[in-house]
């Protein structure tokens, strides 16, 4: 493969992934509020004191529906990376779960969360991209 279209495609692969990964947790959370309405982001007060209140009430479903947003976002982001980039290696799905790592951990900074949640939440990005690229991996080697 010619080299510049190698970068091409490295290039591509990481913010197809990112484009992805962002859109899918917004749409998997617009989906949630849709399950749960109490917890659509409509919603969401602006006040922080309101905000902390509002998530910690907000009950046990619709908070892990957050989560599994968090989480499906990066593993569609990882599989993308995954599936571009021009590599049978793991580290780019892996990579896209580190840098939406680095998002949860802002988005929790920003945004109060009850404790078990926040951890929770940081605790699944990158095993789960790892899992989601091994995945596809083993299946496009298996191919």
């Amino acid at each position: 493969m010619n080299i510049s279209l190698k970068i091409l495609r490295w290039v591509v692969s990481f913010a197809a992934a990112t484009f992805v990964g962002m859109y899918g947790i917004m749409g998997l959370h617009h989906l949630s509020g849709m399950v749960f309405p109490a917890a659509a982001m409509s919603n969401f007060p602006t006040e922080p004191a309101e905000l902390e209140s509002f998530i910690t009430g907000l009950g046990l479903a619709p908070q892990i529906t957050v989560l599994l947003s968090h989480w499906g976002g990066t593993v569609m982001s990882a599989l993308t990376a995954q599936f571009i980039a021009p590599t049978k290696r793991i580290w780019p799905g892996t990579t896209m779960g580190a840098f939406f790592l680095i998002g949860g951990i802002a988005n929790a900074m920003m945004i109060p969360m009850p404790t078990w949640m926040v951890v929770t939440d940081v605790l699944g990005y990158v095993p789960l991209a790892w899992l989601a690229a091994r995945a596809l991996q083993h299946r496009v080697n298996r191919a």
